[in-house]
This record gives C-alpha cells, sequence and structure tokens, in this order.
C-alpha cells in the first residue's frame, strides 16, 4: 500500500544532462522517455510517517543508503562509491518496469515496515534509431531495463511503502 509520493528536485546540472543526453538521442533517430522503478537499501527514515501525521524528509549520509544516495546524487554515484552495479547487461543501472520486480531489491530497516523505491525516468532509443553509439536505456523481455550510463536516467519521484498480505490488508 503506497503510504506517500514525493517529487525529487535535483540540481540544475542533473537536469542539464538528462536534457542533453535527451537531444542526443533524439539526434540520433529518435528516443521515447519511459518511467521505470529503482529499488534499492533505504537504511533510514526518510518518507517515514511519523506521529501526527509529518513525514521525514531529511535524506542520510549513510555510504549503504541507495535511496539517499541516488536522491542527492543523480545516479552519478550508488551505495558506498560505486559507479554502477554489475549485471546480466554488464556495468549500469538497472531499473524496471514493474514496481514488483524492483520490489525484490529493496531492503527497509529492520524495525520499520514500510519500504522505498524511486520512481525514475529513462531515455530509450526509438526501434528506427540509426545510431547506435548513444549509449541509451533499453527494455528486455522480462521488463528489466538497463542504463549503461548515468546521462540517460533521472529520479523522479520517491515512493513509500507498506507491504500488506494479499486478501488481508495487513502488513506482512
Amino acid at each position: 500500500m503506497v503510504r506517500a509520493i514525493f517529487q525529487i528536485t535535483l540540481p540544475k546540472k542533473y537536469e542539464r544532462r538528462f536534457e542533453d543526453a535527451l537531444d542526443a538521442a533524439d539526434r540520433a533517430g529518435g528516443s521515447t522517455t519511459r518511467a521505470t522503478f529503482f529499488g534499492g537499501q533505504c537504511i533510514c527514515d526518510v518518507g517515514v510517517p511519523q506521529p501526527g501525521g509529518a513525514y521525514t524528509t531529511e535524506l542520510c549520509n549513510w555510504p549503504s543508503c541507495s535511496i539517499c544516495i541516488v536522491i542527492k546524487k543523480g545516479f552519478d554515484t550508488l551505495e558506498f562509491g560505486v559507479q554502477s552495479h554489475e549485471g546480466i547487461y554488464g556495468p549500469g543501472i538497472y531499473t524496471h518496469q514493474n514496481p514488483a520486480n524492483a520490489h525484490r531489491f529493496t531492503v527497509g530497516k529492520s524495525t520499520s515496515p514500510f519500504r522505498a523505491m524511486i520512481v525514475c525516468s529513462v531515455i530509450k532509443l526509438d526501434e528506427h534509431a540509426k545510431s547506435k553509439k548513444v549509449p541509451a536505456s533499453f527494455i528486455d523481455e522480462i521488463g528489466r531495463v538497463y542504463c549503461p550510463a548515468k546521462d540517460f536516467i533521472i529520479p523522479r519521484q520517491l515512493v513509500i511503502y507498506q507491504v500488506t498480505e494479499p486478501g488481508t490488508g495487513t502488513a506482512d
């Protein structure tokens, strides 16, 4: 169950980087921008409801908190300072079209029933694009989104949710 959605406002340099990548992809033959979901470890209380109904909005400085690092650094770095994740398609940033698949990669604090996930915009080259030199994202047959370059992805929203057991509406 979604508890809160927060708009992510990044420094202008990240927005410019993304717009420049979008322009490059369009010059290469066209592109689309897709919403995808990034799941990672969140070891702090960002987005967690507090007594009285307010939400914690302060980002932490823990080097292992993927969610806060991505929000602060616009995918420049990931947890523990790594530049990318290693996956089936090589080093890059992996997100998912389906939030249920991204959920598999979320890790929350053991004391909280809440999880965090980031909605991202990714640039995908159109099928008829002529250039393969532009490292835009691609989507495989199971909805995994591979982004080989940080320029082609940007975090947009933080989603705080609570997992419920099917048919019960109660937290697991």
